[in-house]
């Protein structure tokens, strides 16, 4: 399947892709915008303590109906949500790693959630929908620092 990131480099990046994940498409899109931008391992210790309940998950565009969390406004803890990411964030790292990548300068340049198709339970609750949603996400290793450069160039 191609890369929904247009500027996917093959030798500096690495990316995962899972399709048919059974998690809330609100909950993966509010997750994705919580951890693009940082590091893999700051992003497993935070969704760790997701999953702990010591920090809430901030919700900015799907906060209807939300009660507030201490020292933020409207917050949730979405468990299988946040595994499924744990999982995610673990296997781009081996991704990374098996392509030569340090894996301890990996930060998520890209991440986003998208709907699955639309598939019915069967039986008992047959009018119901399932969730399915698509997760991808994209790392890139950084470069050194301009400080390291320095003392590098020393």
């Amino acid at each position: 399947m191609k890369s929904a990131y247009q500027k996917y480099d093959k030798e500096n990046m690495a990316r995962v892709l899972s399709t048919d994940l059974p998690i809330s498409l609100r909950h993966s899109i509010e997750l994705c915008r919580y951890i693009k931008g940082r590091t893999t391992k700051k992003v497993v210790a935070l969704l760790q303590k997701i999953l702990d309940h010591e920090i809430a998950l901030p919700l900015v565009k799907y906060n209807a109906k939300i009660s507030h969390k201490p020292g933020m406004s409207a917050g949730a803890y979405p468990r299988n949500a946040t595994s499924c990411f744990i999982k995610l964030i673990k296997s781009i790292e081996a991704n990374a790693q098996d392509k030569g990548l340090n894996t301890d300068s990996l930060r998520i340049v890209h991440a986003s959630a998208n709907s699955g198709p639309k598939v019915y339970h069967s039986g008992r609750h047959s009018g119901r929908i399932r969730k399915i949603t698509h997760v991808e996400i994209v790392v890139k290793e950084e470069e050194k620092s301009k400080e390291e450069k320095k003392v590098d160039k020393k």
